[in-house]
C-alpha cells in the first residue's frame, strides 16, 4: 500500500497527506485521530487499485458515492446543503450524463439554463459540481476535470445593499417583542450581530454581568431531530461587549425567565440557554428565524432574523466604529470581508469625515481669526 500520514490541525480535524498520479492530495476529516486514520487507509486502498470507480458509469452514481465520501471530510450542514443542491439542480441536469463523458460544453449549456436562479446560486451549483468531479480526479476516477475551462466563465455576482432597519425602527421591534420569547433573540443579535446559531447556543454562564458575552459556540440544525452544538462558523470564539441598553434589556429578560421557570417548578442555572420558550425549553436556529419571520409580517419589517446582524454592523459602522471593531465583533475571519459586505456603510462614513474635516478647519479659522484682533482697552501694554 502506498504512503501517506495523518496530522492534527486542531482539536477534532485532521489533515490527511497522500500521493496519487503523481501528485501530492490532501484532504480534511472532522472526528477522531481514528477515524482519520481509517480514512487514509481506505483512500490509499483507492490509490492502490488505480482509482477505478464508476467511470463508464453515470453522474448521478458518482454524486452518490462523492456525498457519501463528504460526509467524512466535511461538516454535516456543508454535507447537508451539497447534497441538497445536488438533488435539486444537479442531477437532474447531469445525472443521466455518462461520467466520462461530460465534457465542458455540456456543463456550459445545461448551466445556462439556471437563467432563472440567482448569479450567486448558479455559481454556488458550479463550485459544487467543480468539487465533486475535483475528487474523482484526485482519486483516479477520471483524467481530467471538465469544470476547470469554465472557471473564468462564472456568473458575476454583485454584492446587493443589504436591507438593515434605522435606530427607531430597532427601538419599535424590541419594544413590540418585549415580554415574549422573541425578547432575548431580538436584544442579542442586535446588540452583538451574532449568527442565529450562534444566538441559540447562548447560555448564561456566557455572559458576564457587566454585559460581556462570550460567544464560543454555535448550534446546527441538521435537521429537526439532529441539533449539533460545536465550534462557531470560523472555530474562533470572540469577546463581544453589548450596548447598554442590550445589557438592560437582557437583564429584564432574565428575571421574566426565572418567574416563567419559577412558574413550572424550576430554576434557571448558569448553564440554561438564554433564548426559551414559554415552558423552558432551548429554542433552536429554526424556531428563532420562523419566531422571527411572524414578527417580521406583523411590523411589515423588511428584512429576515440575519437582516438583524446586518442592521447592528451598519448601525456600529455609522457611529464611528472601525472596519476592523466591527470585523471582530461579527466574527469575520478578515476584514476585508466585512468592507466588502458594508463597503456602502463605509463608504457614507469616508463622506462625513470630509464634513468633520471641514468643520475643524473652520474651528481653527475662526480662532486664528480671534487671535488677531486687537486687544480691548485697558489690556494696553505697559511702557
Amino acid at each position: 500500500m502506498s504512503g501517506g500520514h495523518v496530522r492534527q490541525r486542531s482539536p477534532g480535524s485532521y489533515e490527511l497527506r497522500y500521493r496519487a498520479a503523481g501528485r501530492t492530495i490532501t484532504a480534511t476529516l472532522r472526528g477522531t485521530r481514528r477515524d482519520a486514520e481509517r480514512e487514509l487507509r481506505r483512500l490509499l486502498t483507492e490509490v492502490d487499485k488505480g482509482g477505478r470507480g464508476p467511470a463508464k458509469g453515470t453522474v448521478g452514481e458518482w454524486f452518490t458515492r462523492w456525498l457519501k465520501i463528504a460526509e467524512s471530510e466535511l461538516s454535516p450542514m456543508t454535507v447537508k446543503n451539497y447534497r441538497a443542491a445536488v438533488e435539486k439542480h444537479l442531477r437532474p441536469l447531469f445525472g443521466n450524463d455518462r461520467l466520462d463523458r461530460l465534457t465542458p460544453v455540456r456543463i456550459q449549456e445545461e448551466m445556462g439554463r439556471l437563467t432563472g436562479l440567482a448569479a450567486s446560486t448558479r455559481r454556488l451549483m458550479h463550485n459544487i459540481l467543480n468539487a465533486s468531479l475535483s475528487r474523482a480526479v484526485e482519486l483516479q476516477v477520471l483524467d481530467r476535470n471538465p469544470c476547470t475551462p469554465l472557471r473564468r466563465r462564472l456568473p458575476k455576482v454583485e454584492q446587493a445593499e443589504k436591507a438593515v432597519l434605522d435606530p427607531a425602527q430597532c427601538a419599535a421591534l424590541v419594544d413590540a417583542v418585549r415580554g415574549t420569547p422573541m425578547h432575548a433573540p431580538v436584544v442579542l443579535a442586535l446588540g452583538l450581530g451574532a449568527r442565529v446559531g450562534e444566538v441559540a447556543a447562548l447560555r448564561w454562564s456566557a455572559i458576564s454581568d457587566d454585559g460581556v458575552v462570550q460567544i464560543a459556540e454555535a448550534i446546527r440544525e441538521i435537521s429537526a431531530r439532529d441539533k449539533r452544538r460545536g465550534a462557531t462558523k470560523t472555530s474562533r470564539s470572540r469577546r463581544v461587549k453589548l450596548p447598554a441598553y442590550g445589557a438592560s434589556e437582557l437583564r429584564a429578560w432574565r428575571r421574566e425567565q426565572a418567574e416563567q421557570f419559577l412558574r413550572l417548578g424550576a430554576r434557571p442555572t448558569s448553564d440554561t440557554a438564554v433564548c426559551t420558550d414559554l415552558v423552558g425549553r432551548a429554542l433552536s436556529p429554526t424556531q428563532i428565524s420562523d419566531g422571527f419571520r411572524r414578527v417580521k409580517r406583523r411590523l411589515g419589517l423588511p428584512i429576515s432574523y440575519h437582516g438583524l446582524r446586518h442592521t447592528s454592523a451598519s448601525l456600529a459602522l455609522a457611529a464611528g466604529a472601525t472596519v476592523k471593531e466591527v470585523a471582530e465583533r461579527l466574527g469575520h475571519s478578515r476584514p476585508s470581508m466585512t468592507l466588502d459586505i458594508y463597503s456602502h456603510v463605509v463608504q457614507g462614513v469616508a463622506d462625513d469625515a470630509a464634513d468633520r474635516l471641514d468643520a475643524v478647519m473652520l474651528r481653527a479659522r475662526s480662532s486664528k481669526a480671534g487671535s488677531n484682533q486687537p486687544q480691548q482697552s485697558g489690556q494696553g501694554v505697559q511702557t
